[in-house]
């Protein structure tokens, strides 16, 4: 059937629509069954139309504009919630999403977003998204120190050590970016600096609990027994060990040191209890296995010994692979 309407009504429905789209508006408008239009319209009607349909484009592009980085917040919240919940493939859409809205200029979703991939075991990923929040803010000492322990596990020490100076420069009152240091310094084997960077952790881990503010007692309590622990001092380590378990029991993260600390204290079994409960948790961090390999050796179970031993070294070799 010929359509009844004009061209002039087509511009109308949308003036900036290109000719071939000017039918099947027309055709949409018939379908409503909507009276014909004159076969001429006015020029001033049309441009008054024009006018009106130029400033609603310019109302939704401003309300746009005004919506996105609401929107970006929303998703970066809901993102955050998600990975709180160990829900981190959901995060990392939630967080895309975020990014997409806020035109990729929000360090925090870079940040977020790099958190979540390292704890899925994606180190190159997290690499690249701590390198893009350090491009939007170049003094995060955090992101620096992140970023150091992601190079760290694929085995670029170099890199590691560089980013892990970065961070204690900028932010010198952190016990964690000295404890990251510490070990990266005792892994190369130079003792004395590491030893320097333990006792420093532990005496800012220490400084930090007695903030009463402070709302990281757990991790500070943590972050010193750990610098005790690479101290020898493990009588003061365990205290420190139980509570932050005690302040935070669903942080899996706190019961390896605990298991450390107990394996060199000879209590075998708390520390397997320890280390199992951990493993179930984090099956792709080769430490674990190599914890669970020392005490299985102790307690003369040298074939399962053997087995976690080989099972550390497939997970080094694939995150080595994966940088």
């Amino acid at each position: 059937m010929k359509s009844k309407f004009t061209k002039e009504w087509n511009a109308l429905l949308d003036p900036f629509a290109p000719e071939s789209k000017w039918l099947p508006a027309a055709m949409a408008v018939e379908r409503l069954a909507l009276p014909s239009p004159p076969a001429s319209i006015p020029a001033s009607n049309r441009q008054r139309t024009q006018a009106g349909l130029i400033l609603a484009f310019v109302f939704l592009f401003s309300l746009t504009i005004i919506a996105k980085p609401i929107m970006s917040s929303t998703y970066y919240d809901y993102g955050y919630k998600l990975h709180n919940q160990k829900l981190c493939t959901k995060a990392l859409d939630a967080f895309n999403t975020a990014l997409w809205l806020s035109d990729g200029k929000d360090a925090s979703v870079y940040f977020n977003k790099a958190y979540c991939e390292s704890e899925i075991g994606d180190h190159k990923s997290a690499i690249r998204d701590y390198t893009q929040s350090l491009i939007i803010e170049p003094n995060d000492a955090c992101a620096y120190n992140n970023r150091g322990g992601q190079y760290q596990d694929i085995g670029n020490k170099d890199l590691a050590l560089a980013d892990y100076d970065q961070s204690v420069l900028l932010f010198p009152k952190h016990a964690e970016h000295f404890i990251g240091r510490a070990e990266l310094l005792k892994d190369r084997g130079r003792l004395k600096e590491a030893l320097t960077d333990f006792s420093t952790a532990a005496t800012l881990a220490g400084e930090n609990i007695k903030d009463t503010n402070s709302t990281r007692h757990a991790l500070n309590y943590n972050f010193r027994a750990r610098a005790l622990y690479e101290l020898g001092m493990y009588d003061q380590a365990l205290p420190d060990a139980q509570e932050a378990i005690r302040l935070d029991p669903n942080n899996t993260d706190f019961l390896l040191i605990r298991a450390k600390i107990f394996s060199a204290k000879h209590n075998l079994l708390y520390a397997l209890k320890d280390l199992n409960i951990y493993a179930a948790k984090n099956s792709k961090d080769p430490d674990v296995f190599i914890e669970l390999a020392k005490v299985n050796e102790e307690l003369g179970n040298p074939a399962i010994a053997t087995f976690q031993r080989s099972k550390a070294a497939k997970l080094n070799q694939q995150a080595r692979k994966s940088g």
